[in-house]
C-alpha cells in the first residue's frame, strides 16, 4: 500500500545542501494531502498553515465577539429602532464581516518572510520549498541568522524563523508578523473593527438612553464592557499605526528609538505598503496588490560614530518570543 500525505512514513524533504558554514536546512513534510497549504518540520510538532503554526490564535477570541454582537444587533437592537434607515441594518453586518475577513487574511499572509539563509544567494524571490527549508527551528539556524547579513529594515523572528521585510511588529492577536507585504491587510481589518465598534457601542447607547433597550442589566454591562474594551484597544492601534505609517515610521523603529530617517511624505509612505497611489480607490478591497517598495532596496543609515542603524526586535535579542501587540 502507497503512503499518502498524510501518513507518518513520509520521509521529511531536505533535498537542497547546504552551504559551507551553513547549518542545516529544515526538514518538513506536507500534511492532509495539501501541499501548498499544510505542513510540519521535524524538530517541531505542531502543524502549520501557510507560514503560522495551527493552535488556538486569540483571534478567535475576537471573532466570536464580533459574531455575538452581530446577532445581538440583529434580533435585539435593530427590531426597537424606529425612524432609522435600512442602511444601517447592512452596514454594521458588512463591517463586521470585512473585519473578520481581513483579519483572517492577515492571518495567513505572508509578511515579507525570508529563510535563515537569506544572506548566502540574497535572491529576491523564493519558492514555497525555498522558503521551507529556510524555516529556522533550531539553536544552530538561529544564532546562524542573527549574525548574518539582513536587508535594511528587516528583523529576524526567533518565533516565526524567518526575516520579515519592513517588519513592523508580531501581532499575538492574528499569530503572524505585521511586515511589507500584509501592512495594509492590517490596517483595513483594525480599520473596519473600529468602525463597527464604534456604531455598535452609539446604537446600544442610544436605545439605551431612549429606553427601548430590551437587554438585561447583566447583560447590558457584559455587552458594554466587552465591547469598550476591544474599542478602546483597536481604536488605539488605529491612532499609532495610521500616525506611524504617514511618517514611514515601524514600531520596531519607534520602540528602539530610532530616528525617522524614511519619511517622504505622507502619500508616499502609504504608497509602500498598499501599492502605488493609481491604485488608491482599490486599497481598501480585498484584493492583492503589490507594495510599492521591494522592501530590499531601503537605505542604511549610520550615526556619526559610523555605526549602522540596525532595528532588532526584542526576541531576536533575548529569544523572547512574546507578541507586540
Amino acid at each position: 500500500m502507497e503512503p499518502t500525505q498524510n501518513d507518518e512514513t513520509v520521509p521529511f524533504k531536505t533535498d537542497i545542501p547546504k552551504e559551507e558554514g551553513e547549518p542545516s536546512l529544515t526538514k518538513w513534510r506536507d500534511l492532509f494531502g495539501c501541499p501548498n497549504v499544510f505542513w510540519v518540520v521535524e524538530d517541531d510538532p505542531i502543524p502549520r498553515c501557510k507560514f503560522v503554526r495551527i493552535k488556538f490564535y486569540p483571534s478567535i477570541l475576537g471573532i466570536c465577539v464580533c459574531a455575538y454582537s452581530f446577532f445581538l444587533w440583529k434580533d435585539t437592537i435593530w427590531p426597537v429602532l424606529t425612524g432609522w434607515s435600512p442602511f444601517w441594518f447592512y452596514f454594521l453586518p458588512f463591517m463586521c464581516f470585512y473585519s473578520i475577513l481581513f483579519l483572517l487574511i492577515c492571518q495567513l499572509s505572508d509578511p515579507g518572510y525570508l529563510p535563515f539563509n537569506w544572506a548566502q544567494e540574497k535572491k529576491r524571490v523564493f519558492s514555497i520549498e525555498e522558503l521551507r527549508n529556510g524555516a529556522a527551528v533550531n539553536d544552530d539556524q538561529f544564532v546562524f541568522a542573527k549574525k548574518s547579513e539582513r536587508p535594511p529594515r528587516s528583523c529576524f523572528s526567533v518565533n516565526a524563523g524567518y526575516f520579515i521585510l519592513r517588519a513592523d511588529h508580531y501581532c499575538g492577536w492574528v499569530n503572524n508578523w505585521i511586515g511589507l507585504k500584509n501592512h495594509r491587510y492590517f490596517m483595513i481589518s483594525i480599520i473596519s473593527t473600529c468602525i463597527y465598534l464604534s456604531m455598535f457601542v452609539f446604537f446600544v447607547l442610544y436605545t439605551t438612553f431612549k429606553k427601548t433597550n430590551t437587554m438585561t442589566r447583566p447583560k447590558f454591562v457584559f455587552v458594554m464592557m466587552t465591547s469598550v474594551f476591544f474599542l478602546y484597544v483597536i481604536m488605539a492601534q488605529v491612532i499609532f499605526q495610521t500616525f506611524q505609517l504617514s511618517h514611514n515610521y515601524t514600531t520596531l523603529e519607534r520602540m528602539k528609538g530610532l530616528p525617522k530617517h524614511y519619511d517622504n511624505g505622507c502619500l508616499e509612505s502609504w504608497e509602500e505598503v498598499c501599492g502605488p497611489r493609481k491604485y488608491l480607490p482599490f486599497w481598501c478591497c480585498p484584493i492583492p496588490l503589490k507594495p510599492g517598495v521591494s522592501g530590499f532596496d531601503y537605505e542604511d543609515f549610520s550615526d556619526d560614530a559610523g555605526n549602522q542603524f540596525k532595528c532588532k526586535c526584542q526576541e531576536e535579542e533575548n529569544g523572547d518570543s512574546k507578541p507586540l501587540l
